[in-house]
């Protein structure tokens, strides 16, 4: 179904038989992705490349994903409901509910964005409280590496990558040398963040999976694969715009001191300290992904990544000045923050 005349050919097929009107309009609007106009209504057609892989298995993509959407669905929560699947053909069929993800939003927009991060951060807390009713169900449907060994190993990952992140975005931008040791702090963080209890969730989280619907609300979208992780860890991921393939594309935090304060009124104040600290392992890793990749362009995944990051310096001192800026005041955290913090430009 690489193919768009093939996928539309399809499309041209089966829409009527699955979702009971003509095929009126097609557009692209992400890879393997198609907005639909049947009749009078916009649906969005969806194929899984995963699905061949886990059909038949208790994480089947399809099967997660019809299941998990129909209960937030029924719940209240901003998710686009399942319409139709198509088991041979490994499509699913949703509601439409916006053209424009998060990452468009936050790159096209300055202001006005208060109400839809608080819309953010109440639906990701209602699907938590959703998938925590039924954990033992949900549990059942988790995808390989989405157990909670497997978050154990990945993060220590993550924080090792964060000291090396730290140590080579600092030689690249304007900062103060530093004299001490900031490894040891980096770890410490780590692995206290590690001590809170993860929950069931997607395992795809990333700015490109809120869809903004024409009213300004945040809809979340890709529960076909489950896993446990850190609320905090999602929120911050989701929320962090990479600009991935734009011509004048940079990271763009939607998270800010409004929003954190925000965030201690549905969650209290531990749950502010774990998203500030959520915030600087994830920044670090990305400044350990870009810097690695300006030190070894030629390499192809370092020359994707280059490609998909433009404007590198721009980036580099945009992480810089994200790290610098605090979330909560926590000295621990914010004795790290301040090392990117200080002759800020």
């Amino acid at each position: 179904m690489d193919a768009y005349g093939e996928a539309e050919a399809y499309l041209q097929r089966r829409v009527p038989e699955l979702l009971g009107g003509n095929l009126c309009a097609v557009q692209s609007i992400a890879s393997g992705v198609w907005s639909l106009r049947v009749g009078a209504v916009q649906r969005v057609a969806k194929y899984h490349p995963f699905a061949p892989l886990t059909r038949g298995k208790h994480f089947d993509v399809l099967h997660v994903e019809r299941q998990v959407l129909n209960a937030l669905a029924e719940a209240g929560c901003r998710v686009p409901r399942l319409i139709a699947l198509d088991e041979e053909a490994f499509f699913a069929f949703y509601e439409w509910v916006g053209n424009e993800t998060l990452d468009d939003w936050a790159h096209r927009s300055s202001s006005g964005g208060m109400k839809l991060i608080d819309g953010l951060l109440r639906n990701q807390r209602a699907i938590d409280e959703v998938l925590a009713r039924q954990s033992d169900r949900w549990t059942a449907c988790v995808a390989p590496g989405g157990d909670v060994a497997s978050l154990t190993d990945s993060w220590a990952s993550a924080c090792q990558r964060a000291v090396w992140g730290a140590e080579a975005l600092l030689e690249r931008v304007e900062r103060p040398r530093v004299t001490a040791d900031i490894g040891p702090l980096i770890k410490r963080i780590g692995a206290e963040l590690a001590l809170r209890s993860p929950v069931l969730g997607s395992s795809d989280y990333n700015s490109r999976n809120v869809v903004i619907s024409p009213h300004g609300e945040a809809f979340f979208i890709e529960f076909s694969k489950l896993s446990w992780d850190w609320t905090e860890r999602r929120l911050v991921q989701y929320t962090t715009c990479m600009g991935s393939g734009r011509d004048q594309g940079v990271m763009r935090s939607l998270l800010d001191a409004r929003a954190a304060r925000l965030y201690v009124k549905l969650q209290g104040p531990e749950a502010l300290r774990a998203l500030d600290g959520h915030q600087v392992i994830f920044l670090l890793n990305a400044a350990a992904n870009l810097c690695a990749a300006l030190d070894r362009p030629t390499e192809p995944a370092n020359a994707a990544l280059l490609r998909a990051w433009q404007n590198p310096p721009q980036r580099l001192q945009v992480l810089a000045d994200a790290l610098g800026t605090p979330l909560s005041n926590d000295e621990q955290i914010g004795s790290l923050r301040a090392v990117f913090a200080l002759h800020k430009r």
